[in-house]
């Protein structure tokens, strides 16, 4: 009988053991991620040279900002001082 409980005692022992490692491992902070790679940056002379302006390639252009315009008043547009794709700076007149 005495041997039997010993036994419980020592399994009852162990299993507690092997429980508190498990939890201690698994409130342990997890690793910290790599710092990204750094990226190779090279300095080249500067040098004059005609840019083509046509560059032959397939994709998608979008504008930096959008920007809705709404009237502050009703009336007609008579005169637009701008062209599409002009670049317009603050407090410039739009249109009259």
């Amino acid at each position: 009988m005495r041997r039997g409980k010993a036994i419980a005692l020592a399994v009852a022992g162990v299993a507690g053991l092997v429980c508190w490692k498990l939890a201690d491992l698994a409130s342990a902070p997890a690793p910290a991620a790599p710092p990204p790679a750094a990226v190779p940056v090279k300095a080249a002379s500067v040098k004059i040279a005609n840019v083509p302006a046509i560059v032959p390639a397939l994709g998608t252009v979008q504008s930096i900002d959008t920007v809705n315009v709404m009237p502050q008043v009703n009336g007609r547009i008579v005169a637009i001082y701008f062209n599409q794709g002009d670049q317009v700076k603050a407090e410039q007149p739009l249109c009259r």
